[in-house]
């Protein structure tokens, strides 16, 4: 998992780029030994902008720290 940009994350099985690591934490589901690929597209909190999947905009005084993935 490493995307094509640095702080980024590409999925090879799906093809799909995640923003950071908990938008790609939360495309992947708990079925069979290695996990599986979810519908990004259903997964709450997900949204695709700027080429990549993102969870929700961070407010201002917020940015910097560490949030959960979405969804959970």
């Amino acid at each position: 998992m490493s995307g094509r940009e640095p702080g980024t994350c590409y999925c090879s099985r799906c093809r799909n780029t995640f923003a950071d690591v908990p938008a790609f934490d939360a495309h992947r589901g708990t079925r069979g030994a290695h996990g599986e690929c979810r519908d990004v597209g259903g997964i709450p909190g997900l949204e695709f902008r700027d080429g990549m999947w993102r969870g929700p905009e961070m407010p201002e005084g917020l940015r910097g720290q560490r949030r959960k993935a979405p969804g959970f």
